[in-house]
């Protein structure tokens, strides 16, 4: 389905009803369109250009019936300020109304209601609405929720299913976090809701109404590339809008006995880059490509806010960190590496727990090492990532993504977005989700954390559910430091509520969890830890699969640790730490610092700056000796073979400490890590 604004004005006498038509002919038969919704066909109080609509309604379907003539297929609706037009050979339309938003005292805002069914049975409940949004129709978020509110109750009455499948499109005027707040209330718990879904005209970016939501029906994300932000207003015919796409995967089974799966639009396209038949249209006719529009946005911290206007917010896991966050005893023991490990290990626990100072290599351009025996994949690429566009449309299928929406479940989650609320911050959530979860790691469900195992490896895990696992975590691992400082008698805990974290405290909380793997391990991947044979195979196990664990939280280690550091749960105003975590983020992470401790870190065709150093060192020492050995007996001399001689010629002429000098002017500070910069940065706002 689509769903466009173009934002018609009666007096707007240079548009025509004719181009509209073959607008939307280009979109149905290039993106596949079986339904197709205009909204903002003059303004919504002009009752009396409703033949006028009829007329342009009847345009559009002798332009899309202009292949079936002898027997259309494409009929439609026109009512208020709406045309509405479907294909019969695939939407069986049972029921459409004209209905009242629920806004008494601005009863000209309606919408169209509509029943279809598909060949395999499916019932699908559509609403086509735009909520105007003027200085003489103001819209509210009191507004937006009895709307939603009065829909929702409205397909309630005419389902006969507990879980009815609705989309509602058109142009709602909400942004993601509107919706949010809209249906919260509506779907207080998991079990009221399947999926509800968030389609838009672009993954970044665009009009803030430019949006659909699917509740109870898989939908995908596809970019459009249709409307003001790749065309001219004349070539877009709408004012500032986007095409919203919504290909919806059928086989919801609800109100049907045929669950047999299919998927409407068979051509989904994810990415803005245009098609061929865009680029030959646009070679002919001179007009240059907007490149900017065809690459897929650098994922940047964007704070939302709704301090003056509301904007958007928005499989199985392995590694577990069952916990409980209200347990205040003492954690337990950390688990003893196997009895059969052998002694032959050549790395010390001393020298692993150093590597916390190491930079971070599981943010967003650095992510987890892959196991392959855990199937622990992910497709997370770096900011600055070259992206492969696929060559055809199957290769860009992408599930939409999930409003985040708090339910009896989610308790820690929901008290988090309340005091976010307070501060007019409530999309700092969604925002740092943007940044960090994308890919597949948003299908990828924590393991231990609350809500049904997913097993399709398509529906993205609730973001709700994630956050809640999140917090549970940290809350735990905070609970456990304190009640190991309370027993050393440190006069910190009692002060746990606004506690920060040292370095040392947060060194040991990280090697204390790390070491306990029996409490964040599944039960599989820990037998296989547990069976390795030597202690440097296991600790290095431990230490991968815990990284990975880190990240499939939230997809950023730093945040993982940040949260445990900061009092975020406790903290009465936890949006200015939320929100000078992403900025600082963003800055540390593209510090020179953090480019050279990435660089280092990857493998390397020559040898490393300290191993060059040690080397240029060894050398020296070999040096001395040998001036020490020929200043005894210079008959020794003659002892010494061509490596040695060419060492002590070098160490007589100085050109050692010249080399040594060079070397160690190469040397970089050392990088403590991004989750420590952000927690220096952050030390002095908190």
């Amino acid at each position: 389905m689509a769903f466009y604004n173009i934002g018609w004005q009666y007096t707007d006498k240079k548009r025509a009803a004719a181009d509209l038509a073959k607008l939307m002919r280009r979109i149905c038969q290039q993106k596949t369109v079986h339904a197709f919704g205009i909204s903002e066909v003059f303004n919504i109080r002009e009752d009396d250009k409703h033949q006028l609509r009829q007329d342009i309604m009847n345009i559009i379907l002798d332009e899309l019936n202009a292949d079936s003539a002898a027997q259309p297929v494409w009929i439609g609706k026109a009512d208020v300020h709406y045309i509405f037009v479907w294909n019969t050979n695939v939407l069986t339309c049972l029921l459409y109304e004209v209905i009242s938003c629920g806004i008494q005292e601005q009863a000209e805002r309606k919408a169209q209601y509509f029943q279809f069914v598909i060949l395999d049975g499916d019932t699908l409940h559509v609403i086509h609405n735009h909520s105007v949004s003027s200085d003489r129709c103001t819209l509210t978020v009191d507004r937006r929720k009895r709307i939603c509110s009065t829909f929702w109750h409205y397909v309630a009455d005419k389902s006969s299913a507990a879980q009815p499948a609705v989309l509602f499109g058109g142009d709602f005027n909400c942004s993601r976090f509107e919706w949010t707040l809209c249906f919260t209330e509506l779907l207080k718990t998991e079990s009221a809701r399947r999926t509800v879904q968030i389609c838009r005209s672009r993954p970044e970016g665009g009009h803030k109404g430019d949006n659909a939501i699917a509740i109870n029906v898989r939908t995908v994300q596809e970019t459009s590339g249709f409307g003001r932000s790749w065309q001219t207003k004349k070539e877009a015919f709408s004012d500032e809008h986007d095409v919203v796409l919504v290909p919806i995967k059928w086989g919801n089974g609800q109100e049907s006995k045929n669950r047999a799966a299919q998927l409407v639009s068979q051509r989904v396209r994810i990415d803005a880059r245009p098609t061929r038949a865009e680029e030959k249209t646009h070679t002919s006719t001179g007009n240059d490509l907007k490149v900017e529009h065809y690459r897929q946005p650098q994922r940047r911290w964007t704070p939302k806010s709704s301090a003056a206007q509301p904007a958007g917010v928005e499989e199985n896991g392995e590694y577990p960190a069952s916990v409980d966050c209200n347990n205040q005893q003492k954690p337990s023991s950390s688990a003893s590496p196997p009895t059969g490990l052998k002694a032959n290990s050549t790395e010390s626990e001393s020298a692993a727990d150093a590597n916390a100072a190491k930079p971070e290599h599981h943010d967003a351009n650095h992510p987890p090492a892959r196991d392959e025996s855990d199937k622990a994949h992910f497709d997370h690429p770096g900011l600055d990532a070259q992206t492969r566009w696929p060559d055809t449309d199957e290769e860009c299928m992408f599930e939409a993504p999930s409003l985040s929406l708090p339910s009896a479940e989610t308790p820690l989650y929901s008290e988090l977005l309340g005091k976010l609320s307070a501060e007019g911050n409530e999309g700092l959530i969604e925002s740092l989700a943007d940044m960090f979860l994308y890919g597949s790691l948003q299908l990828k469900q924590p393991y231990g954390s609350a809500g049904h195992r997913l097993v399709d490896r398509i529906t993205p895990y609730a973001l709700g559910l994630r956050v809640e696992h999140l917090l549970k975590v940290t809350a735990a691992q905070r609970s456990h430091q304190i009640a190991r400082m309370a027993s050393r008698n440190d006069p910190r805990a009692a002060s746990w509520s606004t506690l920060i974290f040292s370095t040392n405290d947060m060194k040991e909380v990280m090697n204390t969890w790390r070491k306990d793997p029996a409490t964040w391990m599944n039960p599989e991947s820990f037998e296989k830890v547990m069976a390795m044979e030597t202690r440097q195979e296991y600790h290095q196990a431990c230490k991968k699969r815990f990284n990975t664990m880190l990240f499939e939280l939230i997809g950023n280690k730093s945040l993982v640790e940040t949260i445990i550091r900061f009092p975020i749960c406790s903290a009465a105003r936890p949006a200015c730490m939320l929100r000078d975590f992403g900025k600082t983020w963003q800055n540390c992470n593209d510090s020179p610092q953090a480019h050279y401790a990435r660089e280092i870190s990857q493998k390397q065709t020559k040898p490393r700056l300290s191993k060059m150093i040690h080397g240029q060192q060894m050398r020296a020492d070999r040096g001395r000796w040998i001036a020490d050995w020929l200043a005894e007996d210079w008959n020794n001399w003659y002892h010494l073979n061509a490596a040695d001689q060419n060492i002590w010629f070098e160490f007589q002429n100085g050109n050692m400490g010249c080399k040594m000098a060079e070397l160690r002017a190469q040397k970089q500070p050392n990088f403590s890590g991004v989750a420590e910069r952000i927690a220096l940065e952050l030390q002095p706002a908190v």
